[in-house]
């Protein structure tokens, strides 16, 4: 599509579009992006529409009546956390002016630019570093599900047949019917007769509440049905291959150094890193993973901070959807918050995470008797007692402490003023040095990746240059300090602080501390 023209407004049918937050920041060649109920008022220069679905028929017909270029938007290949029905904003979205990466049937803006293939070395050098960033993180398109081993370890070889929901339109326009699942099965079993065939089917499909196109046959011919929701990568580490006919499952299996057999014509097919069953006579070149890896996800997708509401690229937002998968999966399950006042109980909730409800309670006696089976206590950490300590550990419950960030917010917490970090504990804390803590097993076990620690230079880097601290109050000024003199810093203390009590044995007070400099 040529570039619009200045002031130029896009307009969408869809009320579920004009829900998307990023949708302008994506849309950045537009002026404004109208919902079509304000097209009369504000002349428009293209017509935005969910892809192919049935949804989107308004929005076609209305660009086809006025001449006018129709966008096809979709979620992007990493698109977030959770799933969109459960509220969950995208991270990314596709916006295709020719026809959508879905659909063999004709060329999309994608499988142009893998044809093309104009990548300089430093793109398939960001593409190599993001698949390996995708398979260190364990990232999926959406990454809701559980990260753990649904498969018993075999010497047997295993194979992945991989089922989809009925009606996606993925498998009509990916020259795929009820058959080509059927025929994918018995290939399966024919060409892998020693092997162990597994079936993923959708959850939703055992539940009744979706219909799949291979339980039925899966279980006529005795292969093992997993229904579980389960992150892919945690089906990767247990099987040998994989067959799909068009699920995206099959790229990310490639990702992950599998052999993919392909029945339909998803578009990671054709290019010669699949065994293809079906042939697209307009993808008649080969291309290396890095390559197609490039067009889908670095060039096809755009990508914005669903919070900020920033354009950003496919490595922030790899960072920060694995920053919230690791806190999730660390944090998720029942609390019981112990001591803490109502001002602290209102934000509690909002740092553990959706997935982690917690109850309160403020007297601890009360709380170790009503405390349920696998439920971690948690509690401020200069708050707890060593009775409350002594009991957890007698009893064999989770004691997890919480305490201010380390850049917490502008305003102190005794002013009641929210923080913006918060530091949870499972061993201690890390003013104590008394005893060990999640940082110190951070700082001496870690394995510290090269990703990580650009990040932590980054913003290190942005603090100085900010000028951040902890707290953020007082005026900053200029000192007037002599020149050609070394100049010692001896920062005090509240000497009723718990970080002195746990953290200083020797020194204890600010006069102790000016006499020992």
């Amino acid at each position: 599509m040529t570039p619009p023209p200045q002031n130029a407004n896009a307009l969408y049918f869809s009320g579920g579009i004009g829900r998307i937050r990023i949708l302008a920041s994506i849309l950045s060649e537009f002026t404004r992006v109208n919902r079509a109920t304000f097209y009369k008022q504000a002349p428009h220069a293209a017509v935005l529409g969910w892809g192919l679905k049935p949804s989107a028929d308004r929005a076609r017909r209305h660009a086809a009546k006025h001449n006018l270029p129709y966008l096809s938007v979709e979620d992007g290949f990493l698109r977030s956390l959770g799933l969109g029905v459960e509220g969950f904003q995208p991270h990314s979205l596709i916006v295709d002016t020719c026809g959508i990466y879905y659909d063999a049937t004709r060329p999309s803006d994608l499988e142009k630019l893998i044809i093309a293939a104009d990548f300089c070395p430093t793109l398939l050098s960001r593409a190599s570093k993001a698949i390996a960033l995708l398979r260190h993180y364990r990232l999926s398109k959406y990454n809701h599900a559980p990260d753990r081993p649904t498969l018993p370890t075999t010497d047997k070889k295993r194979v992945l047949v991989v089922d989809q929901t009925f009606g996606d339109p993925s498998v009509s326009y990916g020259a795929a019917t009820v058959a080509t699942f059927i025929e994918m099965l018995d290939s399966a079993l024919a060409e892998n007769p020693d092997a162990e065939i597994v079936v993923k089917i959708h959850p939703d499909v055992i539940a009744g509440k979706k219909q799949g196109y291979l339980l039925e046959a899966a279980r006529a011919r005795h292969c093992r049905v997993l229904s579980d929701n389960i992150n892919p990568w945690a089906l990767f580490d247990r099987v040998d291959r994989v067959y799909v006919v068009t699920s995206q499952l099959g790229f990310e299996a490639l990702l992950a150094r599998l052999p993919v057999s392909c029945f339909g014509l998803p578009f990671y097919a054709g290019w010669g890193l699949t065994d293809d069953r079906q042939s697209c006579p307009r993808r008649a070149v080969s291309r290396t993973l890095e390559q197609l890896f490039a067009a889908a996800y670095l060039r096809y997708c755009r990508y914005a901070n669903p919070y900020t509401l920033e354009r950003c690229e496919l490595e922030d937002t790899i960072a920060l959807i694995a920053d919230q998968k690791r806190q999730r999966d660390r944090l998720q399950g029942e609390w019981l918050g112990v001591g803490f006042s109502g001002w602290k109980r209102r934000f509690v909730g909002g740092f553990l995470g959706s997935e982690a409800p917690i109850r309160f309670q403020s007297n601890p006696a009360l709380a170790i008797e009503q405390h349920r089976p696998n439920e971690r206590l948690l509690g401020w950490s200069s708050r707890i007692s060593t009775e409350l300590e002594q009991c957890c550990a007698a009893k064999n419950i989770p004691l997890w402490r919480m305490e201010d960030g380390f850049i917490r917010s502008v305003g102190l917490g005794v002013d009641l003023i929210r923080p913006l970090s918060l530091v949870l504990d499972s061993q201690g804390i890390y003013y104590d040095s008394s005893g060990p803590s999640d940082l110190e097993q951070l700082l001496a076990t870690h394995p510290f990746a090269t990703d990580l620690l650009e990040r932590a230079s980054k913003v290190r880097q942005r603090l100085v240059e900010l000028n951040l601290s902890k707290y953020n109050v007082g005026k900053l000024e200029q000192l007037d300090l002599p020149a050609n003199q070394r100049i010692i810093l001896i920062p005090g203390q509240v000497e009723t602080d718990a970080s002195i009590a746990k953290g200083s044995p020797v020194t204890k007070t600010n006069l102790a501390l000016l006499q020992a400099v």
